[in-house]
C-alpha cells in the first residue's frame, strides 16, 4: 500500500464528505461542480469548504490543492481564510463534525487494512 494511494483515498473522502454534507442541505452538488467556472454562492460556498479541509485535514500546500480544484493557488488561500474566519463564528460547525467523522473512519479503515498486512 503506498502512501500516495492511502492519501488519494483521504482526499476523495473529504470531497465525497462536503458534497454529501451539502446536497442534502439545500441543492445537489457533484464534483464537477467544484471545479466548474460556476460562481454562484451556493457551490462558491462547498468549493471553499472542500479547499479549507484538503488545507487543514490533509495539510495539501495551495498550489496542489489549486491544481486538483482547476483554481490559482491565491483563490485556495482566499477561499480557505474565508471559510476559517467562518468556522471561528462556528457557522460551519455541523459540517466540521461530518467530514471529520469521515475522515477519521477513512483513517482507520486505512491504517487496520495496514497493520493486517503486516501481521501476514
Amino acid at each position: 500500500m503506498s502512501s500516495s494511494t492511502g492519501t488519494e483515498a483521504i482526499v476523495n473522502e473529504v470531497i465525497d464528505a462536503v458534497l454529501v454534507y451539502f446536497s442534502t442541505m439545500e441543492a445537489p452538488i457533484h464534483r464537477y461542480d467544484i471545479v466548474s467556472k460556476n460562481r454562484s454562492p451556493y457551490v462558491v460556498k462547498v468549493r471553499g469548504v472542500v479547499m479549507y479541509y484538503l488545507k487543514t485535514v490533509l495539510e495539501m500546500p495551495y498550489t496542489q490543492i489549486g491544481t486538483l480544484l482547476e483554481r490559482d493557488h491565491t483563490s485556495v488561500l482566499a477561499a480557505v481564510r474565508n471559510i476559517a474566519q467562518k468556522m471561528d463564528r462556528d457557522e460551519l460547525a455541523e459540517v466540521a463534525d461530518y467530514v471529520q467523522a469521515r475522515v477519521r473512519r477513512v483513517r482507520d479503515s486505512r491504517k487496520a487494512a495496514l497493520m493486517g498486512e503486516l501481521a501476514s
